[in-house]
């Protein structure tokens, strides 16, 4: 009975959202058109979701590496599992932390030049220099 009041509860709230959000949403349409106004129309798709998808690749493989090197750890059952593990965390925190922020900067660069220079920059080449140059 608890469960079911509480799920009650939570689509009553829902309901309430809907109604509250409906409104706005040609005005949330408006402002996406104009946010996707310097990517080229034909390319969206292709050209803005390559780095996410790159990114999404190297966060699975790191992911699946961290994975084993937890298993490893307690596999072994060394004295200083918790600070190997404590260290594996803070590496896995960082490590997804710089990719999302590569994909913030190569979506910075190409509205930034669009908006700053008039120009369309080549995405891929945006995502290649958020790796190498703005990454430090």
């Amino acid at each position: 009975v608890g469960v079911g009041m509480v799920l009650v509860v939570f689509s009553i709230a829902q309901a309430l959202y809907a109604c509250w959000v409906t409104p706005r949403m040609e005005y949330a349409a408006t402002i996406l058109s104009r946010a996707l106004a310097p990517t080229p129309s034909g390319k969206l798709i292709t050209d803005l979701y390559h780095p996410s998808y790159w990114t999404v690749i190297a966060a699975f493989v790191w992911t699946s590496v961290w994975t084993l090197g937890i298993v490893g750890a307690i596999g072994n059952g060394y004295g200083f599992v918790v600070l190997i593990i404590f260290g594996l965390l803070v590496s896995f925190a960082w490590t997804m932390e710089v990719l999302r922020n590569v994909l913030n900067v190569t979506v910075s660069r190409v509205i930034a030049l669009y908006y700053m220079r008039g120009m369309q920059s080549d995405i891929m080449f945006s995502f290649q220099r958020a790796f190498t140059t703005s990454l430090g």
